[in-house]
């Protein structure tokens, strides 16, 4: 799939570098804008910055959680999906994660192909529910002109 202007940038929150730095590149490779945060307030203040269509979030970070910044950003940044990337395997993280708004979670390490799995479901999502979002607006401002017409 070939992404959408508006699903092109992506932003990465991982305290590891190395971790940060692999997965900048298979986005670069992807052809996506990238910005880079290594823990919650460099990733709360590039979300103020930035409209991102994709954040990655790891679960455990300095400072506040990644399932903590996965309900700020599902709260105030709607139309940015969230993936959680992280080492952790337990099925109990991986469904409060999901619980809270992430849109997948893999774990590390994984193979390339699962990500680029992972990173298109979350986009062809978010996709969908912005449709869905702007649908419903349209139907509820038809209603209300229609009821002042009568």
């Amino acid at each position: 799939m070939i992404p959408k202007l508006d699903e092109l940038s992506v932003l990465i929150v991982e305290d590891e570098e190395q971790v940060r730095a692999m997965l900048k590149r298979l986005l670069d490779r992807a052809g996506h804008e990238t910005w880079e945060a290594s823990n919650c307030a460099e990733a709360a203040e590039a979300m103020e910055a930035h409209d991102f269509a994709l954040a990655l979030v790891d679960v455990n970070l300095p400072g506040m959680s990644g399932l903590e910044l996965t309900k700020q950003i599902v709260a105030s940044h709607p139309n940015t999906a969230v993936i959680m990337v992280t080492g952790i395997g337990d099925p109990v993280v991986a469904a409060s994660a999901l619980n809270s708004g992430a849109y997948g979670y893999l774990v590390k390490p994984f193979k390339s192909s699962a990500f680029t799995i992972e990173r298109t479901n979350a986009l062809i999502r978010r996709r969908l529910e912005m449709e869905n979002r702007a649908h419903m607006a349209n139907l509820e401002t038809r209603v209300l002109e229609r009821t002042h017409q009568l």
